[in-house]
C-alpha cells in the first residue's frame, strides 16, 4: 500500500498542487539540480507542502518517510526529502506569517552544506527574495 497525506502547507493548495504532491512523479528531484557550487535557485516559490508517506513496497525498514514540495507560479514542482530544507522553509513561513501584508510568492536558493563527518551533503534553503499580495 502507498499513502501520501499533506501534512504541513504554506498556503491552501488548489486542485492541480493537490495531485502534484501526492507522488513526485511529475516534480523534479532538486539534488539533481545543483551546480558545481551545489546550488539551484528557484523563482516564484507560491507554495511549500510537506507530505508524510507510506510506502509498503519499500524493501528496506523505511517504509514511512517525508516528501517537501517546492511549487512555483509556472506550475513547476521540486522535491526533496530533506529534513534540513524542510526546517528552514518551515521558519520562513513562520516569519511571513507575520508580515502585515501577504506573501504571494518568494525566491529562494537551495544550497547543499557537506555535513561534519564527509558523509552526503544535507540542504538548506536562503531566502533571496519577496513578493507581497497586492
Amino acid at each position: 500500500m502507498y499513502e501520501s497525506k499533506v501534512i504541513e502547507s504554506f498556503k491552501e493548495l488548489n486542485i492541480c498542487e493537490k495531485f502534484a504532491c501526492r507522488d513526485t512523479a511529475g516534480a523534479t528531484k532538486l539534488v539533481d539540480l545543483l551546480d558545481n557550487a551545489g546550488r539551484f535557485t528557484i523563482n516564484n516559490v507560491t507554495n511549500v507542502v510537506k507530505t508524510a508517506v507510506h510506502n509498503d513496497k519499500l524493501k528496506d525498514d523505511n517504509k514511512d518517510y517525508s516528501n517537501i514540495f517546492i511549487m512555483t507560479e509556472d506550475g513547476d514542482a521540486y522535491y526533496s526529502s530533506s529534513e534540513t530544507l524542510w526546517s528552514d522553509l518551515s521558519g520562513m513561513i513562520d516569519v511571513f506569517a507575520d508580515e502585515e501584508e501577504e506573501v504571494e510568492m518568494f525566491d529562494i536558493s537551495v544550497i547543499a552544506v557537506p555535513s561534519r563527518n564527509n558523509q552526503q551533503a544535507f540542504l538548506k534553503a536562503r531566502l533571496l527574495d519577496v513578493k507581497y499580495k497586492m
